[in-house]
């Protein structure tokens, strides 16, 4: 209510306070040593739709995962651009390309998360280096790049695809070390 302002006047607020006044008054302040029991507690958010989906995906319950973000699309219900991106994963993970390929590109089309849309591009660039088409597959992470969703994983991920075609990971099998009928001449699986 005054005509200074706060800054104006916490410097003559501070230095002339009493100090001892101050400390004495605090002394008898009595704080209370036991705690209450009625302690509240936040329950645990349950996921439902497309974040229960996501969590499905990671524990590796690929069709339940995939049944949520269907329905998440068929009721329209949700981010149809995040529905789109969780198929695409499920599909790769199932091996089926042409779906994923699908669903990436649906991604990209309706998507304005710059996250989901780069890790779109870089996906679809993966499938055209497997696919033997390198000047799409570095299209496509020319794309992720231009889209800079500021994380360093995107960039090097989008990077690494423009020095060098991807290659899917190969699995290596092995025989039991004990197993009698592995012969010399036995072939890994």
């Amino acid at each position: 209510k005054q005509p200074q302002s706060f800054k104006e006047s916490i410097g003559e607020m501070v230095y002339g306070m009493d100090v001892s006044q101050q400390l004495s008054r605090v002394k008898h302040v009595k704080i209370n040593q036991e705690a209450s029991s009625d302690v509240v507690h936040q329950a645990p958010r349950e996921l439902r739709g497309l974040d229960l989906a996501e969590m499905k995906l990671i524990k590796g319950d690929t069709d339940g995962a995939a049944v949520l973000a269907q329905q998440s699309v068929t009721n329209k219900s949700g981010d149809p651009a995040r529905a789109n991106f969780i198929l695409a994963r499920v599909a790769i993970m199932h091996r089926d390309v042409p779906a994923a390929q699908h669903d990436f590109e649906e991604t990209i089309r309706l998507s304005k998360d710059p996250r989901t849309l780069a890790w779109s591009h870089i996906y679809l660039g993966r499938i055209y280096d497997i696919q033997d088409e390198r000047d799409q597959a570095v299209n496509e992470y020319r794309a992720a790049l231009t889209v800079r969703d500021g994380q360093a994983d995107t960039r090097l991920a989008a990077e690494k695809g423009l020095k060098q075609p991807y290659a899917v990971p190969q699995q290596v099998h092995t025989e039991p070390a004990n197993d009698e009928d592995a012969g010399p001449d036995a072939q890994p699986h």
